[in-house]
């Protein structure tokens, strides 16, 4: 199955799950892009619906998937098989307060960032 970006880059509005084309689902809602779905009964889907409900407010990539000899199956039918954060804005560390380019640790899906030596002290 070959990854298709559909959704280079939007703002995430809502999570919420639905029944689509009587499939239970995870949509996604975007600002200027059409919704997007997933099955619920995928093994990852949960992660992904606790992902998403991260991410709402931040601007997205998406990505769709198709099988190799049938470009266009899923994709052009609004489902979706991952989303990732086109930017991602860390803060501060939680523990102590400093904001830099050494931040690497989020224990709750990129809410809050710490420090290697503050999560790691010696």
């Amino acid at each position: 199955m070959a990854d298709i970006e559909v959704i280079k880059s939007d703002t995430l509005t809502e999570v919420s799950e639905e029944t689509y084309n009587g499939v239970s689902c995870i949509r996604l809602s975007f600002e200027k892009s059409g919704p997007r779905y997933m099955d619920l009964q995928l093994n990852n889907s949960r992660q992904k619906y606790e992902l998403a409900q991260n991410l709402v407010g931040e601007i997205v990539k998406v990505f769709a998937w198709d099988p190799d000899n049938e470009p266009g199956k899923w994709s052009s039918r609004s489902w979706f098989t991952d989303i990732v954060p086109v930017t991602i804005v860390k803060g501060s560390c939680t523990v102590c307060g400093i904001a830099d380019d050494l931040l690497t640790y989020s224990d709750d899906f990129g809410k809050s960032w710490t420090h290697y030596r503050c999560k790691f002290p010696v």
